[in-house]
């Protein structure tokens, strides 16, 4: 081919791809950055004005900046860019299954189709099991920690709102319902390490936000920055949960927020267990970490004994199973040293005898900071929606049975990262 045949395919290969981007960003109704946390810029109006003035060219110039395809997973891609740029020390950064933490559920075996009203549909894959679900997380592996890296996700985001509505919505309106969205630690971390993860307080607001206003939402975030001077003490190195205490500044934000009285921190016997290296460390081992255990750090109330825990699990026959446990127990390690792990659910009885009684559904989150909620209540029931399989009829007799007053959904973020977890609240619901 000659040179001016190139030059004219080339040509229209342009033309063909600015009309591409341009015809994307024309249909493209997203608004919001959630995670730079401002408005998008809207399609410029055209006039004989904007046009002589300039200002129809540079609306239209940051009108397509900010539609370009797939512009959110750029954005996440040039601020880790520039973090591992500016960063000195040893870092590596470990990929887990990056599209389905992106939203992305289409190549899963199992899809359910979920349209919320007033929105856009999405899909989103149901078919992972939890520990699958946990490993589609990025992590950074650090000479002395792990952290999990928070991707924005805001169909996912969105699923999860509608799930807590319909959820909490199935209790009449005389009950109190609350939700409680908790951080991860690399929200905390230093600017350069906390650059690797999208903004956990805007997609925080941006879920609360999309919630029933009977819904009352409690801002674990500002406890826990307030207190991140010593982050090892409010998150383990080598596990992606808050420790004991971590849950307690979240505890004392739900009781400040609702207005139930609590006892001070100083109420209770600082204990010290044995160390050890969590999940994290299991999936990504690092020699170098096996030098920086985590420290078990529980906390026993000085005016009264630990209250007791009745677990129910599921058998294979489909029948329950008891087991009894206490509410504190050092001797299990690691994360599992709050209630336990792999029941359906649970039955702690409270310290108070006045309390309410609380129905509180939650990812493992929820184990340390159960804890805390029964020393303020009569009674905490929580389930474990991976594990619960009675469905919607099944929750309304726990409630009934036990004369459920309050009912709380909480999740760390990660949690919402994938539409797993998500889902398995949503089967409460059927």
């Amino acid at each position: 081919m000659k040179k001016p045949g190139i030059l004219i395919v080339v040509f229209l290969l342009l033309l063909v791809l600015i009309g591409g981007v341009s015809a994307y960003a024309f249909f493209d109704t997203q608004t919001v950055s959630v995670s730079e946390n401002r408005t998008l810029a809207k399609r410029p109006s055209l006039s004989a004005q904007s046009w002589f003035s300039g200002a129809f060219a540079t609306g239209a110039e940051d009108f397509l900046s900010d539609h370009v395809y797939n512009r959110a997973a750029l954005v996440s891609v040039a601020k880790r860019m520039e973090a591992l740029m500016e960063r000195k020390t040893e870092i590596k950064l470990v990929s887990h299954n990056a599209a389905d933490m992106a939203g992305n559920a289409a190549t899963q075996a199992e899809q359910t189709q979920l349209t919320p009203e007033g929105e856009g549909g999405g899909t989103f894959n149901v078919g992972a099991t939890a520990a699958e679900q946990e490993q589609t997380q990025d992590r950074l592996v650090l000479e002395d920690r792990i952290l999990s890296v928070y991707r924005d996700a805001p169909d996912n985001l969105t699923y999860y709102a509608q799930v807590v509505n319909k959820f909490l919505g199935m209790f009449p309106d005389y009950i109190n319902k609350y939700c409680l969205l908790a951080p991860s630690r690399i929200a905390f971390e230093p600017p350069d390490i906390a650059a690797y993860s999208d903004d956990q307080r805007t997609a925080i607001e941006f879920v609360y936000g999309k919630l029933d206003p009977l819904i009352t939402t409690i801002d674990a975030y500002t406890p826990l920055q307030a207190h991140s001077e010593r982050l090892d003490d409010l998150y383990y190195r080598t596990d992606h949960h808050w420790t004991h205490l971590g849950a307690y500044y979240a505890a004392e934000a739900m009781f400040e927020t609702i207005g139930l009285p609590y006892s001070p921190l100083e109420a209770y016997e600082r204990r010290e267990g044995n160390p050890f290296l969590g999940y994290y460390y299991a999936q990504d081992p690092d020699p170098a970490l096996e030098a920086h255990q985590d420290e078990l750090i529980y906390y026993l109330p000085k005016d009264h004994p630990v209250p007791p825990c009745v677990l129910y699990i599921p058998t294979e026959e489909g029948t329950m199973e008891t087991e009894a446990a206490i509410t504190v127990n050092p001797l299990r390690g690691g994360y599992y040293t709050f209630a336990g792990s792999s029941f359906a659910y649970s039955v702690m009885d409270g310290a108070r005898d006045d309390g309410g009684s609380l129905l509180l559904v939650a990812d493992s989150y929820g184990n340390a900071f159960g804890t805390w909620l029964a020393e303020n209540y009569s009674r905490v029931v929580q389930i474990d929606p991976r594990d619960y399989v009675l469905g919607r009829e099944g929750v309304l007799s726990l409630a009934e049975e036990y004369e459920i007053t309050d009912v709380m959904l909480c999740d760390y973020l990660g949690a919402v990262d994938s539409s797993y977890f998500p889902a398995q609240i949503e089967h409460l619901t059927e």
